[in-house]
């Protein structure tokens, strides 16, 4: 509990909520990919591409509504997009078809 609340301390529950978003986005596209083409490298590598761009977009959109845009907010959601990635690379050397 000690260490959650010091995380929330330090960035800030928006930040955290940026970045879990990020991720859901990127972890969304790579599943439809998986889903739509197999479990390959090729089209996880897309979908996780994909994914990353359309969080981005997301995030700088989201940041073009608020009264005061903040750059840190679309840093942090590409923060956790790029954490997403670790474990679709696992996933394609333990479960990759062939």
């Amino acid at each position: 509990m000690k260490a959650s609340n010091d995380l929330v301390e330090k960035y800030g529950w928006d930040k955290i909520i940026h970045g879990l978003v990020g991720l859901l986005i990127v972890a969304i596209c790579v599943l439809v990919a998986v889903f739509l083409f197999g479990n390959k490298f090729v089209p996880v590598l897309i979908g996780a591409a994909i994914g990353t761009g359309c969080a981005y977009i997301a995030a700088k959109w989201k940041e073009a509504q608020d009264d005061i845009p903040d750059e840190k907010d679309i840093k942090a959601t590409l923060r956790g997009a790029y954490l997403a990635r670790p474990y679709h690379w696992c996933s394609l050397c333990f479960f990759m078809d062939n």
